[in-house]
This record gives C-alpha cells, structure tokens and sequence, in this order.
C-alpha cells in the first residue's frame, strides 16, 4: 500500500499557491500603474490572461515607454520580472505535477512532462524545507514588486 503524502508537504503547498496568487496580483497591478490604466477595469484584463502574458506585457511598457535614465524603478522592475519568471517555472512544476511517495519519508516525488527539454519526464524530490526556500523566494519577490509599486505610485 502506497502511503499518503504528508499534511506538511501538503499544507506548504497550499501556502506556496496562495503567496503566488499574490504575486500575480503585483504583477498585473505593475502593468495597470505603468499603462496608467483603470484598476477597477483593468483586472477583467490582465485576470484572463496568463502571468506569462503580463510580464511580457509590462517588459514591452518597459522597452517602450520607461528607461533607467528616465524611471529609477526600471532596472529594479526588470530583475524582479525576471525572478518572477524563474520562479513560475518552480511553481509550475509543483503545482501541475504528478505528486507520488516513492521517495524516502517526509518527501513526495513530483514528476514532470515537458517536450521542449532533453529529459521529458522528470522526477524530483520534494521536502518540506524545499517549499519553505520556495515560498521564501516568493514572499521576496512579493516585498520587492510591493516597494516598486509603492514608489511608482509616488512617482506618478
């Protein structure tokens, strides 16, 4: 008989979702501020669309309308779309994964299909100290779009 995954792993796991929700909320607000855009509207918009959409969306704004010499939050706001990006991919891969326990106990095996890799199905050990650095990143990434928005708002 196979055992259950554990409640810990299980419970970082929905913490992991609801930090990520969070940051895709920053990220869609990033893109309302910079296309000085309705907040009660915009969200119908950027709600529909990948996050993937949006951060291309607001790199173009970026690319187009804003540079370091220009917006002091720019490079900032680049380095933390990128680590948005990284961590998608991690988040990704948990969320959308196939969740076993043929690892060692206190671990879950989270297998992944991807075509566009050399290795298209994977297998990786997960434990409960590799969602916690996870959801740290997240809530990082979360205080950095969180100070960007805050002083662009103070800017505008």
């Amino acid at each position: 008989m196979t055992r259950e995954i554990e409640p810990e792993l299980l419970q970082r796991l929905g913490l992991l979702v609801t930090r990520w929700a969070f940051v895709e909320q920053c990220v869609s607000d990033l893109f309302i501020l910079l296309t000085k855009g309705d907040p009660g509207a915009m969200p119908i918009v950027t709600a529909n669309v990948s996050n993937r959409s949006v951060v291309e969306w607001t790199r173009t704004l970026l690319d187009i309308r804003y540079h370091t010499d220009e917006w002091q939050l720019d490079r900032e706001a680049r380095e933390a779309l990128q680590d948005v990006d990284e961590l998608r991919n991690e988040r990704n891969a948990l969320v959308h994964g196939l969740w076993g326990t043929e690892g060692p106990p206190g671990s879950a095996c989270v297998q992944t299909v991807r075509l566009d890799r050399k290795e298209i199905i994977r297998d990786v050990v997960v434990t409960a100290a590799d969602l916690d650095d996870l959801i740290d990143d997240i809530l990082s990434v979360t205080e950095r779009l969180l100070s960007i928005l805050k002083r662009a708002k103070g800017e505008a």
